[in-house]
């Protein structure tokens, strides 16, 4: 019998405490026999260190690595990637949970379709406290067509597919297109891309509990906010324009920005989408203005006393 293929699993993590255990906790009871599991720390300062190495000295297929300083977090999900030495590799988040065969169901699934690029998991959403919130879930990838999995993930808005498990060759040879993209967006715009381009697989079985939190990298203002429409429509659409053509170019074209509008813009009526999309124009138009008045005084404070210093000298 061939030995099952090694799994690294790279967990990123930046102050994770106390969520951490729990997300270990979960990795270290998968039924998944040949697993190694990599945590990349990214200099954290609330026990995150002190937790990690007593683990590591515990179970030897924990291996824990510590950036020297912050180095953000897409490149600390590059390195969680480059330190893994395993055939398949999946991101765990620090304060995610997964039922005890996520793994080995991705493996199965993955390892049926030699094609596929990525295994999906159905995603269940917790709140804060990670009792089951009342989103609907994220249902994983059909392997049907490149047309229905994009359609699915739209639907879903499945940005979470991304905590699938990934042929670890592939995903290091393709992880730059990943960084390509504004960091809040940036998964379901690769994602995007990886549909329509190789085929993706999921398991219904494996299921991960993902922890609904605020992103500091969310629009906070209105101008954030728009600037978040415009890329997202900008990269969504030079995706379509790169991976498809004709009649095919324009069904992608509709389908995306139909997903952007969805997630971006709509509210329950039109009245009030309208009204937020003037609002938030106009709110936007004020900053941008305010942004420039701010920007001309402080050139002014710069430049206007060494010019009239130089204006009395000359006098003098």
């Amino acid at each position: 019998m061939a030995p099952l293929p090694l799994v690294s699993v790279g967990l990123p993590v930046y102050n994770g405490m106390p969520h951490l255990r729990v997300a270990v906790d979960a990795l270290l009871k998968q039924n998944y026999p040949n697993l190694e599991i990599v945590i990349s720390d990214n200099a954290s300062s609330d026990g995150t260190l002190e937790y990690c190495r007593a683990l590591a000295e515990v179970h030897p297929h924990v291996r824990y690595v510590r950036n020297p300083q912050n180095v953000g977090p897409a490149e600390n999900f590059r390195l969680a990637l480059a330190r893994s030495s395993g055939e398949y590799f999946m991101w765990a988040a620090h304060d995610d949970r997964w039922c005890d065969r996520y793994v080995s169901g991705l493996v199965e699934s993955l390892s049926a379709a030699s094609e596929a690029v990525l295994a999906t998991p159905t995603v269940l959403h917790t709140c804060d406290d990670g009792t089951l919130s009342n989103e609907p879930p994220d249902r994983p990838a059909t392997a049907k067509t490149d047309l229905a999995n994009l359609r699915l993930m739209f639907d879903d808005h499945s940005a979470t597919w991304i905590y699938g498990l990934w042929r670890t060759a592939w995903l290091r040879e393709h992880f730059a297109e990943f960084l390509r993209y504004p960091i809040w967006g940036n998964d379901v715009l690769w994602l995007t891309d990886v549909c329509l381009r190789y085929p993706i697989t999921g398991n219904q079985e494996s299921i991960i509990y993902k922890r609904r939190r605020a992103s500091v990298y969310a629009p906070r203002n209105a101008l954030q906010a728009v600037t978040f429409w415009a890329y997202m429509f900008w990269h969504i659409t030079e995706i379509v324009n790169r991976r498809a053509t004709g009649r095919r170019r324009w069904q992608l074209r509709l389908m995306s920005w139909r997903y952007v509008y969805q997630l971006c813009i709509r509210r329950p009526h039109l009245l009030r989408t309208a009204w937020r999309v003037v609002r938030m124009l106009s709110v936007a138009a004020i900053i941008l203005v305010v942004q420039g008045l701010a920007r001309a005084g402080r050139w002014l404070a710069r430049t206007l006393p060494p010019a009239l210093d130089y204006a009395v000298e000359r006098k003098m």
